[in-house]
């Protein structure tokens, strides 16, 4: 956690001539090279459009984020204006008087609007960058493996390392958490079905509980978001009419899941939990999270996905300052591509001194590289790879020789066994709606979900599947990660999924909180490769499908 003023704001790390989504490098430039005095798309006004007053090396990508690579402290830049993007200096630097068009203003590190002002009062460009590059001495070691692939903390005081100690001393109940949880907590908990914490709870709750960034790794179904569920209740004052805490993520169906968690084991609390999704209009998510519409009541926490949280930001509906806890569910999903412009612009927007938590099955290098960032000295709790397959799920594959032949072999594995529910993943949504279709015509009762189905048409067959209407569902990686669907014990991917980390949470959709389940892999030549692939990845052993499945799925 970093001790820095609170009215100041969290934004992504900044290296010197290290820059990602819009690198400038020494003398290199994309999207319109100018070196030299070669001007093109995009006027630079500083006395002479043909020359470059010490300015360094540097190159801009797509008319965007700008950082110096060479160019000392920035230099003398005079006036100047810049169009549609961020400007960085590699060390801050003497910027002199600088203008900005619609990425908002930005003088001698003064106001700045791109989604929210961002002011660093008495602190300037060059104290944050300061702060920032404490980070310097974290960087990723890419030839250890993942598990040790993490940032390595600056130095901390013989106090703070004894704080930190404390934190990170494991529980065996949860009635070791008292005082400093609610025995109301407690009593959800109980009631919700955990009466001992899991490893992931032994080690996880005190660190959040204590305020400490944290980054926690456990296989699926093993109570990752109870854990930051009892975290986060534990963390917000009741007493408070404002939005204390965020948790983000990447689909509707896991926010969905994750506020039914939520409001289980706080429901002997007096907590107040908000949606911000696709599943209310914007304007109905506004007035219910300014408390307009609720007679001025507002949520304590607010779960949903990046780009309506986003939305909310910017039309002013949290406060920075009340922000204290900010959780990314699936995190490694959510530091994505698909997610990452949307996650650094909300990180943006919160104080410095919230509370990061991440929390996901699988972490690979690239998102320790994003992580370091802008997370500081976290507290890690990580998962060696060979460790991620749960030992209670049994993995088969069958060999169907052409794609032609998936189609009869799923058939006859659905006629030969009776089970209570199962997910069947494709690869695409097309694939979904064709095999989904085909089971149809052979009168096979299935249900299908993917991300190009209307909200309220996903919502229902989640309903359903929920409520065993229908006993198999089949999906795309939308319904990949986080799902908790207690009665499915058979996952079958028709498709091999191509990223090795899909194989685990899809796989992890059976066998949850300890019970047993079943991953059946349809492979054909081209597929076998991907599924060694896996194999060795996580050392684990993926067995031919034997004759007497029967007695080993029922």
């Amino acid at each position: 956690m970093s001790n820095t003023n609170s009215s100041e704001t969290r934004g992504t790390d900044r290296r010197d001539g290290d820059r990602r989504d819009g690198d400038r490098r020494d003398g290199d430039r994309r999207d319109g090279d100018r070196r030299d005095g070669d001007r093109r798309d995009g006027d630079r006004r500083d006395g002479n459009s043909g020359e470059q007053r010490n300015y360094g090396n540097r190159y801009q990508r797509d008319g965007g984020d700008r950082r110096d690579g060479n160019g000392g402290n920035g230099g003398n830049y005079g006036n100047r204006y810049q169009r549609d993007g961020d400007r960085r200096d590699g060390n801050g630097g003497n910027g002199g008087n600088r203008d900005r068009r619609d990425g908002g203003d930005r003088r001698d590190g003064g106001d700045r609007r791109d989604g929210g002002d961002r002011r660093y009062n008495n602190r300037n460009q060059r104290d944050y960058q300061e702060q920032r590059n404490d980070t310097d001495n974290r960087d990723i070691v890419r030839t250890q493996p993942v598990e040790q692939a993490v940032s390595i903390p600056k130095p901390l005081s013989q106090e703070d390392m004894q704080k930190r100690e404390d934190a990170c001393i494991e529980i065996s109940t949860f009635d070791e958490l008292l005082p400093n949880i609610d025995m109301k907590l407690i009593r959800g908990l109980m009631a919700y079905g955990f009466e001992t914490p899991s490893k992931i709870q032994q080690k996880a709750i005190r660190p959040m509980l204590a305020g400490y960034d944290l980054i926690a790794q456990a296989q699926s179904g093993m109570g990752k978001t109870a854990t930051f569920c009892i975290g986060t209740l534990s963390n917000i004052d009741l007493e408070k009419n404002e939005v204390q805490a965020i948790v983000l993520a990447h689909t509707l169906e896991l926010a969905q899941q994750i506020e039914l968690v939520f409001k289980n084991i706080g429901k002997y609390l007096d907590v107040r939990i908000g949606m911000a999704s696709k599943s209310l209009s914007v304007r109905e998510n506004l007035e219910q999270l300014t408390g307009f519409s609720t007679d001025g009541v507002i949520p304590h926490i607010v779960i949903g996905t990046p780009g309506r949280i986003l939305d909310m930001f910017n039309k002013g509906a949290f406060k920075a300052a009340s922000i204290k806890l900010l959780v990314l569910d699936e995190a490694d999903e959510l530091l994505s591509d698909g997610f990452i412009q949307q996650i650094r612009s909300i990180i943006s927007s919160i104080s410095i001194k919230t509370q990061i938590c991440l929390f996901s099955a699988t972490m690979d290098l690239e998102f320790f590289n994003v992580t370091k960032r802008f997370i500081t000295n976290p507290i890690n709790i990580l998962v060696k790879r060979e460790e991620l397959t749960l030992q209670g799920i049994k993995q088969f594959f069958i060999d169907c020789e052409k794609n032609e032949y998936k189609l009869d072999t799923l058939c006859d594995l659905y006629s030969l066994l009776t089970i209570s529910q199962s997910i069947i993943y494709c690869n695409s949504y097309k694939n979904v709606e064709m095999l989904t279709q085909k089971l149809r015509e052979r009168n096979f009762a299935v249900s299908a979900i993917h991300g190009n189905m209307h909200i309220t048409e996903r919502e229902q067959t989640m309903r359903d599947f929920r409520n065993c209407v229908n006993r198999v569902l089949i999906s795309t990686d939308l319904l990949g990660r986080g799902i908790d669907v207690q009665q499915v014990s058979v996952v079958i991917n028709y498709d091999i999924p191509i990223k090795y980390e899909s194989y685990i949470h899809r796989i992890g959709r059976s066998g949850r909180h300890g019970r047993k389940g079943t991953a059946i892999n349809f492979v054909t030549g081209y597929d076998s490769k991907n599924l060694n692939g896996i194999e060795k990845f996580y050392n684990t052993v993926i067995e031919p499908l034997p004759a007497d499945i029967k007695a080993i799925i029922e």
